[in-house]
């Protein structure tokens, strides 16, 4: 009994039962796993078949003898600004860190395919460069030896970015008197994604195709060094595929686009060399280390026994691998440093190629500087301090490794031949299949987080109270209004100023050109340098396949091209 005045104190619970309990006992694939592994569950591994030497055949663990001994992951980290110039001077600070990568990535203005001054664009301009013209892309390069350079485009959901990246970049080495051929960098250029993940508005997939199969005829010709395509599994992750799901849905994918290739007059031994996906890592550790490893080994076997490799190099798969967004949280923000750097540590584990962080404030605002350090000091410890690469594959050879590097394997390629049997991957692209499957992903995800069968911490599972959340610096914009005012200012100049004539001419052979087999690459290069706009680009394409200009149809045909 209290006296009057006196606070009634709280119980404590001392039942540690459910905290000293690990709540989920399979694995992100939905795997059920025992409590131990041995030589049993490895009966049928053979070394020298199943995994081979660090830089041998299948590459199972690692492309090159020695790994990170000789040479480390490259590391990058997208970062976007209001204009050209704050990404650029922002980006250097990044590069003098060591992440030396020109990373691009396009607001949702430009992965739409609209310019600024499109009525749909209005609130949406000036968050990122908007490179409506090649000009506005030069302004991020000024200074530059573009052949000393790594860029990456990231057009991921919207392939048709991607596209006019490219030619952006070739319009420049092109006036910059730069030798293509020694232009290095990769690009998504997956047309599939955006029919299986809807992260991005539809683009006719008839387009996306024939344009996926131009970039690449392109830059196996013109720029060698640079990768035509990245079949992306992030997006996939992001959407809600498990890893079984992403590793036969993105090498059903990879192995469609080097047929395409082969289709188009294009030697394996071209295209094969720079085979590259990109996949996201995730908070199952295992998973995503095995899922690397499987993905190495399962295109060395697509490469030699489809695609007839008889050159083991042929056979070595780059893989990319980002820390996704989906798994940062607003809640208790701190923690997302943590998921980040056991995320980017177990692709280092798995022996991935590229590593691309997120930053810890990205579910609250646009990353600020702070994070962006605060990322590449996870590289750098990671690098550095743990030793995690002093030796390749250093998980190699556990019992529990092996065998969910090969269970993954085993279901992925189950996937595979259903895809196959529907009549490959364009079909369940084209059919819908394809998204259906990945939006069930989502929801079987979504309800998992519901019920609490999928844990995280601070969202449902040690969740503390709103007010003990620490204070994030959020990034500050310039002001919004008059960065807005300045780019239609910008752009009204740009239109009005051009040779129309010239652009005239450029646009309207494009658009016959379109109606044609050639390649669009140096027609759409072309344009470029004849000051078109991306969206006239695309609209003069889109009307040669019989639709409308405009992608949103909201716009009509400007009127100098009547």
């Amino acid at each position: 009994m209290t006296t009057k005045g006196e606070k009634k104190k709280k119980e404590i619970s001392l039942d540690r039962t459910k905290k000293d309990q690990i709540t989920k006992k399979t694995t992100e694939s939905g795997f059920e796993l025992k409590p131990s592994y041995g030589p049993r569950d490895l009966q049928d591994f053979v070394y020298e078949r199943d995994s081979g030497n660090d830089g041998e055949y299948p590459y199972l663990r690692g492309l090159y003898p020695g790994m990170y001994r000789n040479i480390l992951w490259v590391s990058a980290q997208a970062l976007t600004r209001e204009t050209p110039e704050k990404s650029r001077m922002e980006q250097e600070v990044i590069w003098e860190h060591g992440a030396a990568t020109f990373y691009f990535s396009s607001g949702d203005v430009n992965r739409t395919g609209l310019d600024p001054d499109h009525p749909l664009a209005k609130y949406d301009i000036a968050y990122s460069p908007e490179n409506y013209s090649y000009k506005r892309m030069e302004r991020s390069l000024q200074g530059i030896k573009l052949e000393e350079g790594i860029y990456t485009f990231h057009g991921a959901s919207s392939q048709q970015d991607d596209v006019l990246c490219v030619a952006q970049l070739a319009t420049i080495a092109d006036l910059w008197g730069a030798d293509k051929t020694k232009i290095r960098g990769s690009c998504i250029n997956d047309p599939i994604d955006n029919m299986a993940t809807a992260f991005s508005i539809d683009f006719p997939f008839e387009i996306g195709m024939r344009l996926h199969g131009d970039l690449t005829e392109y830059i196996v010709r013109e720029m060698p060094t640079f990768s035509p395509f990245a079949a992306i599994a992030y997006d996939l992750w992001e959407a809600g595929c498990n890893s079984v799901q992403q590793l036969g849905i993105i090498l059903s994918t990879l192995t469609a686009y080097h047929q395409i290739a082969l289709d188009r007059g294009i030697p394996f031994e071209q295209v094969g060399r720079r085979a590259t996906i990109s996949m996201a890592s995730s908070m199952d550790f295992f998973e995503t280390v095995c899922r690397i490893r499987a993905a190495r080994r399962m295109w060395a076997r697509i490469a030699k026994e489809r695609f007839g490799a008889s050159d083991p190099k042929l056979c070595r798969l780059r893989i990319a691998i980002r820390t996704p967004g989906q798994t940062i949280t607003r809640q208790q923000p701190l923690n997302n440093i943590a998921r980040i750097g056991f995320q980017a540590l177990a692709a280092v584990l798995g022996g991935a190629s590229a590593v691309d962080y997120a930053r810890h404030d990205e579910a609250f605002c646009i990353p600020s500087e702070e994070s962006s350090m605060v990322s590449l000091a996870l590289n750098h410890i990671i690098a550095q301090e743990t030793g995690v690469g002093l030796t390749a594959d250093p998980l190699g050879g556990s019992y529990y490794v092996e065998w969910l590097t090969n269970k993954l394997e085993e279901e992925a390629n189950k996937l595979m031949k259903e895809i196959e049997d529907m009549g490959g991957i364009l079909k369940v692209a084209e059919s819908g299949w394809l998204r259906r499957l990945v939006n069930s992903a989502r929801d079987e995800r979504m309800l998992a987080l519901e019920k609490g069968e999928q844990i995280q911490v601070g969202v449902n599972y040690f969740r503390l109270p709103d007010e003990k959340e620490p204070e994030i610096v959020e990034y500050e914009f310039d002001d919004m209004d008059k960065l807005q005012a300045d780019l239609l200012e910008e752009v009204r100049q740009y239109k009005a100023n051009r040779d129309i004539q010239k652009t005239r001419q450029a646009l309207l052979t494009l658009r016959e050109k379109a109606k044609t087999k050639e390649n669009l690459m140096p027609y759409i290069v072309n344009c470029f340098k004849a000051d078109a706009t991306r969206s006239e680009i695309l609209g003069m394409i889109r009307e040669a396949y019989g639709y409308t200009y405009d992608t949103v149809d909201m716009i009509e045909r400007p009127e100098f091209l009547n």
